[in-house]
């Protein structure tokens, strides 16, 4: 449960003084039209880690400056059609550990991807 410093009407009408640099916009589209000329179509592997229920991908995609992004991707084997899917990512300083530990959400017959930056991966 979330805990505020300020009472719910003073939540809705709170606005930050903080204000945007003059270069904010310009900043952005340059970071993101970089970031976008880095990018590597994302590779999608399949592992057999010996679940019947379940299909294991070992994933890598771009990430910030180019950098490879792993992750897994499971989907419930007995599947018809789209699925939702829940997506985390860890973060720095985490890693996505091993694919037994994400088997939750794809038990509930929802997709799970799970990513974390791969100079951390475990």
């Amino acid at each position: 449960m979330p805990l505020y410093d300020f009472t719910r009407d003073k939540l809705e009408t709170y606005r930050s003084s903080v204000v945007a640099p003059a270069d904010f916009d310009s900043f952005w589209k340059a970071t993101l039209d970089e970031a976008r000329g880095l990018a590597v179509e994302p590779k999608f592997e399949r592992l057999d880690y010996g679940f019947p229920l379940f299909d294991v991908y070992d994933v890598t995609f771009s990430g910030f400056g180019g950098h490879p992004i792993k992750g897994w991707f499971i989907l419930p084997a007995q599947r018809e059609g789209k699925l939702a899917c829940v997506v985390k990512f860890i973060g720095y300083g985490g890693g996505r550990a091993f694919p037994h530990e994400h088997l939750l959400w794809p038990s509930t017959g929802r997709a799970h991807s799970e990513a974390s930056r791969a100079s951390t991966v475990s």
